[in-house]
């Protein structure tokens, strides 16, 4: 169908938005229920596919017939030591990677809690520590859930520890 009027209120570019759908910006604080009890800071980020998990000292190993991994989660910030997590793995696939290069990841599967909607994650894992976010988030995650607002952030968040988060990263 192509649309010759005006998009209707609640359209974006002739888009349909529904009713369920939230604003994120390009950074939230995010949950991973089964692997963390904190808050980790994420970037919002559509031009990723695959979501991307903080993991080093990746191990596999077998486990009751099924794959399994073993890393340990960092979610940086010096918030935290350091975690041991065993996780069934799901897949290993090349994920490209932000220049450009194919890499072989794990691939795991979680919850991941973002402001008040809580939904299954496929993370690749991959040693961040070179980039300031601990979790990327991508589009595959972000579809129909979703509208990202790329010039605000922790939208997510209430009001008052937004503010305190935005604070605290301007000094």
């Amino acid at each position: 169908m192509v649309s010759t009027g005006s998009p209707a209120p609640g359209d974006v570019a002739g888009a349909s938005i529904g009713k369920t759908t939230q604003r994120v910006g390009w950074r939230e604080l995010v949950t991973l229920p089964d692997l963390c009890g904190r808050r980790i800071p994420a970037k919002i980020d559509t031009g990723a596919r695959t979501s991307s998990l903080h993991a080093t000292e990746i191990e596999s190993f077998d486990k009751d017939g099924h794959h399994w991994l073993r890393f340990l989660l960092d979610i940086g910030d010096g918030q935290s030591e350091p975690v041991t997590l065993e996780v069934k793995r799901a897949d290993r696939r090349t994920v490209t990677s932000s220049n450009g290069e194919g890499q072989e990841r794990h691939i795991i599967k979680t919850m991941m809690q973002l402001g008040a909607s809580s939904f299954p994650v496929e993370f690749s894992l991959a040693d961040r520590s070179e980039m300031q976010f601990p979790i990327l988030v991508g589009r595959t995650a972000l579809r129909r859930r979703f509208l990202v607002d790329s010039g605000r952030s922790y939208l997510q968040s209430a009001p008052d520890e937004r503010a305190a988060i935005l604070n605290l990263r301007s000094t």
